[in-house]
């Protein structure tokens, strides 16, 4: 069938050819590969396919040309370097899989990937790796996760896409849309993004280390340590734990001086056995006010409060930063206080 292609063009039953010479169909540029690929001797009857020159009667290109001018004027790139490793019309290995490898070659013009991958059933399939959907239509990140991972269709409930905490973390100011937050050096332009093991690769900026030591990530648990935001502490497995930050302070914040975020000052040692914190740190005022302006979560990946605790205090215990007044009858959740008095906290 190609050899037929082939001579036709040489011949008047070429009439899809707009030059004389010209012994392939229009589009046969982006066609070649995959007709090179299937029947390469076909080739050699026109073309030098062993070496750099140029072969036949109209020295047409060899496999090795750095470029070619047609008779139209136009000129068009080729592969100095002969077309491929193994007899694959283009680069192999790691850097292939790089947006500046096929995602390019892709975009330029997919006919020859689809001509092999498509066509003739070559493996890799596109679909082998962009199992949520053709790249070409519902975009890069969407073909293979949704951004953030979430579980939801297409990809499912499965890896890359599985939900974990993604969706919590993306809500935090500065986290929004970073992916490399959590996954430094393992963004689209690098290698690691496009590997077949679970779990992904996981690393941290260092201004997310806490003083007990860098953060660190344990694909056994599925758990994370060391990071400052989360107070040094351990956290939940990402794919199935939770935490309750209106009511598991503690999870971050510890007792004493060891990290940023550590309490001890005035009279935390007397409370925190028997009072739990959203007693004086209203939870409502932990969220406002809204960012820019900083809140519970402004500045993760610094070591300093951007709100000031003491704006977090519930209102009706009336504090002045040195006392507090707790009115009498006390208001609903402030009856284990001291209504009736103020009270040092320093």
């Amino acid at each position: 069938m190609i050899l037929g292609t082939l001579c036709s063009g040489c011949s008047d039953g070429n009439s899809s050819a707009p030059l004389v010479s010209q012994a392939h169909p229009d589009g046969w540029l982006a066609a070649h590969p995959a007709a090179a690929f299937q029947d390469p001797g076909s080739c050699a009857l026109c073309h030098k396919t062993d070496g750099p020159d140029t072969g036949g009667e109209f020295d047409n290109p060899s496999c090795f040309s750095a470029n070619y001018t047609r008779e139209d004027g136009t000129t068009v790139g080729c592969h100095p370097d002969g077309p491929g490793q193994g007899g694959v019309p283009h680069p192999v290995g790691d850097a292939w899989l790089l947006p500046s490898g096929h995602v390019e070659a892709a975009r330029t013009n997919s006919d020859p990937c689809l001509g092999c991958h498509v066509e003739l059933g070559i493996e890799p399939a596109c679909a082998d790796c962009h199992t949520a959907g053709d790249p070409l239509v519902v975009g890069d990140c969407a073909s293979c996760h949704n951004a953030p991972p979430d579980s939801l269709a297409p990809a499912g409930d499965v890896g890359p896409n599985r939900e974990g905490a993604h969706a919590g973390h993306d809500a935090l100011v500065g986290v929004t849309g970073v992916c490399d937050t959590c996954h430094q050096g393992a963004g689209t332009g690098s290698v690691d993004h496009y590997d077949e093991f679970e779990p992904a690769d996981v690393a941290f900026p260092a201004t997310y280390d806490a003083n007990a030591g860098p953060a660190t990530y344990s694909a056994g648990s599925g758990s994370c340590a060391g990071l400052s935001c989360h107070g040094g502490q351990a956290t939940p497995a990402w794919l199935d734990g939770a935490l309750e930050v209106d009511a598991e302070c503690e999870a971050c914040h510890a007792f004493g001086d060891a990290e940023p975020n550590s309490f001890e000052s005035g009279e935390h040692d007397f409370h925190v056995p028997f009072v739990v914190c959203a007693t004086c740190h209203d939870p409502a005022r932990l969220a406002e006010p809204t960012p820019p302006v900083p809140n519970h979560f402004s500045g993760l990946d610094t070591p300093a409060f951007e709100q000031d605790p003491a704006d977090t205090i519930n209102i009706n215990m009336n504090y002045n930063g040195e006392s507090c007044f707790i009115p009498s009858p006390a208001p609903p959740g402030l009856t284990v206080c001291h209504p009736g008095q103020t009270r040092d906290w320093d």
